[in-house]
């Protein structure tokens, strides 16, 4: 495949400090200079991941049966296959910042491609790769074409590698300062009084050191600000990440400013895109405002442009009146994953710096 390789990861797990579940996945597809060698699935580097199973039924999550063809052992066995590579895609979006994943499921002769958001999962129909092998060469070739942003990586987000200059300055943030407070130790800033250079706890610096685990990624966020196009931040590993699927994806970070080299808590969300909804940036710009106590001190919020889920756009297809072609056009299978509910609204990223 022209720029990508395959490499198999079905024997070691990552380090424990970059997957506590110790996860294998089969196999993976890694750009050409990204390549491991060491079997192991390197979770942050992964394009497209590669799951494969024997040649049954009752390994496909996703197989289309009816009426007494279904028995208990038969679910048993989905719901284990569907929970094991939901599982994958989950730690993939905790790691990587996606707007959305490819995932290749190969069942003995038959693979499906999946792709998963943060609204659900679109499965393609079963292609046996023996019988359809100029078919599937036509898909693996146009997936190798794809650019990083219609693999499903959020193109708001550089990716930061060792020796420059924003992974020095990362790491000269992260060194011990003698003149970091000790909030044990009850230092009081008088409110309205000009600091040049604002005081920094010693705890939030050390969590901002801790968060630079080796072996996951270092990135710069791009944020929409009022009155500048985007301000800029530097994170690595998440302080706080929520846990499954079909939730906000809400992650937390201990994030460095680019402009004024202070420490910033930066929450990245998905949220539901309904009328009436407001941000949650304009609510925290709203009590701000209103010198209401002990809320955080908004720095800039908003939406990225152009980050919408796309599977209610295909439920919304699989409904339509106008048949769809299942030779052609990746459509939604009716029973999704468990976890996994169908919508009929998008839901949009955003970063509150």
């Amino acid at each position: 495949m022209p720029k990508f390789k395959i490499a198999l990861s079905e024997r070691r797990p990552d380090p424990s400090q970059i997957d506590p579940t110790q996860q294998k996945i089969d196999a993976a597809l890694f750009r050409d200079e990204s390549v491991p060698t060491d079997s192991r699935p390197h979770w942050v580097d992964q394009l497209v991941a590669i799951e494969f199973k024997s040649h049954s039924i009752r390994n496909d999550p996703f197989t289309d049966v009816t009426g007494t063809c279904i028995d208990d052992e038969l679910q048993r066995t989905r719901m284990e296959t569907r929970s094991q590579i939901l599982s994958y895609a989950e730690l993939l979006f905790q790691v990587q910042h996606r707007v959305a994943l490819l995932m290749v499921v190969v069942i003995g002769r038959i693979f499906r491609v999946v792709r998963w958001d943060r609204s659900g999962t679109i499965i393609s129909d079963a292609i046996d790769y023996y019988k359809e092998w100029k078919f599937t060469c036509e898909i693996l070739w146009r997936i190798s074409r794809l650019s990083s942003e219609q693999l499903g990586f959020d193109p708001t987000v550089e990716r930061i590698l060792p020796g420059s200059i924003l992974y020095d300055r990362m790491d000269r943030a992260a060194e011990p300062d003698k003149s970091d407070l000790d909030h044990n130790e009850a230092h009081v800033v008088s409110q309205g009084s000009p600091i040049d250079n604002p005081a920094i706890f010693a705890y939030v610096r050390t969590r901002f050191r801790n968060s630079l685990v080796p072996g996951w990624g270092r990135y710069r966020l791009k944020v929409p600000c009022l009155g500048c196009k985007t301000r800029s931040f530097l994170v690595a590993k998440p302080y706080f990440c929520e846990k499954g699927m079909a939730t906000r994806g809400t992650k937390g970070f201990v994030a460095l400013d680019c402009a004024s080299g202070e420490f910033v808590w930066l929450k990245d969300a998905w949220r539901s895109d309904y009328p009436g909804i407001e941000q949650e940036g304009s609510v925290l710009k709203k009590l701000n405002d209103a010198h209401v106590p002990y809320v955080p001190t908004l720095v800039c919020h908003g939406d990225l442009p152009g980050q919408s889920t796309l599977s209610p756009q295909f439920w919304d297809q699989r409904r339509c009146i106008i048949p769809i072609d299942p030779a052609i056009d990746i459509v939604a299978d009716p029973e999704e994953p468990s976890g996994q509910t169908a919508t009929g609204s998008s839901k949009r990223k955003r970063n509150d710096g």
